[in-house]
């Protein structure tokens, strides 16, 4: 209850607070050093360090219970329902929870810097999530059901549905590292929150909305080799007095503009785009 009061001024004045709390120096480039302590920070086991009983012991006072780094992490994830909650926001809350998982060691008390720093430029680079701790595969699949668990994949689903399309991106890119290796747990989740009707409803018009994107994509990226190809039998060979074909346009220029020709229609299917992140999630 107590978390969830914190969350009436938004979830900026949470991180703000709890930053203060761990001296993060930096939440503004959340992006940056911001994104990767937040990250770290719930990627922990235990109790968040708010309260020091010691203090609240000279005022004669019983501290409260410190809450768990889970007990945030559900909180955090319960504050995108809200319809007041800004894309940018959700944006960060899916990025964090997404850094986490790639941060998140299990059995590792600490983390060195060059591990926390490989693992960082993984997620940065949209890499595939690796866990040094063996097994790796079934380290992975823990940190997958845990945040599954505490609500990463049902906060996903529902932002499909978002009208802002750089939230839907992010929940997308947040839904493929739970899926990665195929993992069951977060598989039931998604056929359980499928399977439940008007809720669902979203996330299948945001899907195929995507899939309708990229047919015509496809479409306009055939017409215009077509047309490269018309145009290049047309206009591109001449002939001699010799009765010997003269091209007007070397072969680098002919590759060339068949390379520019066939990028056209293709622009919404480049990896990082939200039709392609909407496929590979598929």
């Amino acid at each position: 209850q107590h978390i969830k009061s914190t969350f009436q001024d938004g979830f900026t004045a949470l991180y703000e607070a709890l930053a203060k709390s761990l001296n993060v120096s930096d939440t503004t480039r959340l992006i940056g050093v911001g994104l990767r302590q937040m990250a770290i920070m719930l990627s922990r086991e235990g109790q968040v360090p708010l309260y020091e009983t010691a203090d609240f012991f000279a005022l004669g006072r019983t501290a409260p219970p410190n809450p768990g780094y889970h007990d945030f992490i559900v909180a955090i994830l319960d504050s995108t329902r809200e319809n007041r909650t800004s894309p940018k926001i959700l944006i960060d809350i899916m990025r964090i929870m997404r850094a986490a998982i790639y941060l998140d060691e299990p059995g590792s008390k600490q983390q060195s810097g060059s591990l926390s720093e490989d693992q960082w430029l993984a997620f940065l680079e949209d890499r595939v999530v690796e866990k040094t701790t063996e097994p790796q595969e079934e380290m992975l699949q823990w940190v997958q059901t845990k945040f599954d668990i505490l609500g990463c994949t049902v906060a996903a689903l529902r932002l499909m549905s978002h009208s802002d399309q750089s939230v839907q991106n992010s929940a997308v890119r947040l839904l493929i590292t739970l899926l990665q290796g195929g993992n069951r747990q977060v598989q039931k989740t998604i056929h359980k929150y499928l399977s439940s009707g008007q809720r669902a409803a979203g996330f299948f018009e945001a899907t195929m909305e995507a899939l309708n994107s990229a047919q015509v994509a496809l479409k306009e990226f055939k017409k215009n080799i077509k047309k490269h190809k018309a145009t290049r039998n047309l206009g591109g060979d001449t002939m001699t007095g010799a009765g010997q074909r003269n091209s007007t346009r070397g072969p680098s220029a002919n590759a060339g503009g068949l390379a520019g020709n066939m990028g056209d229609g293709l622009d919404g299917l480049n990896h990082g785009g939200h039709v392609m992140l909407v496929l590979r999630m598929v």
